[in-house]
């Protein structure tokens, strides 16, 4: 099998160990001045990075996690990127934010008008319907996971695209 021609259709669920678990495609995590792309935060925090973020909680903080049995499932240009990214990211979003907002028209997530967390998307977890809570809350990732990514490969491009400029801009 040719690993690179389907490294571009990877995408990368991350368990951080805390809370907040993310969920980027392959080459949405790079070192900030290299052409290399990481699957995880560079040990020196020196990296650009743009993905989706939901809060997964354990035991101890499961109820702040899911208040209302919603799974908030959110695209953020994530907050260690150096501010002069994120605000360039800023603006690569905000040309082409008719075109996202067209993405999500059939979708349970909105723009927010926020410079960090830029769409919010909620789904319900819906624990009466599954075994438990880690099956039910899986089951409202898998929903949230199939809207925005699986059925909605513009939406995918286009926040690739608008990162993709935002990296050259950088350097």
């Amino acid at each position: 099998m040719d690993r690179g021609a389907n490294e571009d259709e990877r995408w990368i669920f991350y368990d951080n160990g805390g809370d907040w678990q993310h969920v980027f495609k392959y080459g949405w995590r790079r070192r900030e001045q290299e052409d290399e792309v990481l699957v995880q935060r560079a040990s020196n925090r020196n990296d650009l990075r743009i993905g989706f973020y939901h809060r997964m909680g354990d035991n101890s903080n499961r109820d702040t996690a899911v208040q209302d049995r919603e799974l908030r499932f959110n695209f953020r240009c994530m907050g260690s990127n150096p501010t002069a990214f994120r605000d360039i990211y800023n603006e690569e979003f905000d040309k082409r934010v008719r075109s996202i907002e067209d993405c999500l028209e059939s979708t349970n997530a909105a723009t927010t008008g926020e410079k960090r967390t830029m769409i919010r998307g909620t789904y319900p977890i819906r624990v009466d319907e599954h075994d438990g809570f880690f099956e039910a809350y899986t089951a409202a990732l898998n929903d949230a996971f199939v809207e925005f990514v699986v059925d909605n490969s513009d939406l995918v491009q286009t926040l690739g695209d608008a990162f993709d400029d935002s990296v050259e801009a950088y350097r």
